[in-house]
């Protein structure tokens, strides 16, 4: 951010320097998918309700999250997103 060179970031990172303008993205062919957030738990067979519960909500919210942070910013090629790259 301060003139220093090339960082590759999360969205999640740099979402709010990107909107300030103190960062730029140089490269937008090259965005990735972001992979998320993963929860990890041990699985067997039967998940208690509680964790399903908590999964549930996790999704739903940093989806909401993710929609509102990633809105007018460059967004990764479509055809990376849907894995069919030609």
């Amino acid at each position: 951010m301060a003139g220093h060179g090339i960082a590759r970031k999360t969205i999640w990172d740099a979402a709010a320097d990107i909107r300030s303008g103190a960062l730029k993205v140089l490269l937008p062919d090259w965005i990735e998918s972001e992979p998320g957030i993963y929860a990890v738990f041990q699985q067997n067979r039967y998940m208690p309700p509680r964790v399903r519960a908590l999964l549930d909500f996790l999704i739903d919210r940093f989806q909401r999250v993710a929609d509102e942070i990633l809105a007018g910013l460059p967004a990764p090629l479509e055809a990376v997103q849907e894995g069919s790259i030609d």
